[in-house]
């Protein structure tokens, strides 16, 4: 299973697929580029740290044998910035520090996940999102809340249901391919 980070109890973040996925339906996953994905990694994993324009284009690029200009740097932060704030989030989510380098926001909550879970994913949600870090659950809220907050806990629930059948229609062919070459490896090292 992909691990991935909760980013403000609001959005999903899939470093291995590039994608930022919001917990509200009503908004459109984004697919963010290689190089923007690693930079978004990169400043969750040091978070509240200034990470210098040079770290970026070392970690980002360099580790992988490729030499960019700095302009290739600042597209790939500019279109963070711009999808980041497609889905919501304001412009100091990203905090530039001048001739330093950026940071993300100590304010923004991030939670790292290992599973794909609903429950977990939701439970998650619900403490980042209050304030003071405190969990909210059904039973404290008043009545017609409660049936709100239940509501949102089913409607997640059958939303990564329909991912986790997306995902299988989107990649179900490549996995019978697999199965079918590796039966066929099978029979042919039988004979």
């Amino acid at each position: 299973m992909e691990n991935y980070y909760l980013i403000d109890g609001r959005l999903c973040f899939y470093p291995v697929t590039n994608v930022l996925k919001p917990l509200d339906d009503s908004i459109a996953e984004v697919v963010l580029s290689k190089p923007a994905s690693r930079c978004f990694l990169l400043l969750i994993e040091r978070q509240g740290e200034v990470v210098s324009h040079d770290d970026f284009i070392n970690e980002v690029w360099g580790k992988k044998g490729i030499v960019v200009t700095r302009n290739t740097y600042y597209q790939s932060i500019s279109i963070l910035r711009k999808r980041l704030k497609a889905l919501g989030f304001d412009d100091d989510v990203i905090v530039t520090l001048p001739r330093k380098g950026l940071m993300l926001s100590e304010e923004v909550a991030v939670i790292k996940q290992n599973n794909l879970n609903p429950e977990s994913v939701s439970a998650e949600a619900e403490e980042a999102s209050v304030p003071g870090g405190d969990a909210m659950t059904s039973s404290s809220l008043p009545g017609d809340n409660q049936q709100a907050l239940l509501h949102a806990s089913e409607t997640e629930k059958s939303n990564s249901q329909s991912w986790l059948l997306n995902v299988k229609a989107r990649y179900g062919g490549v996995i019978i391919a697999a199965i079918v070459c590796a039966l066929v490896v099978a029979a042919y090292l039988a004979l």
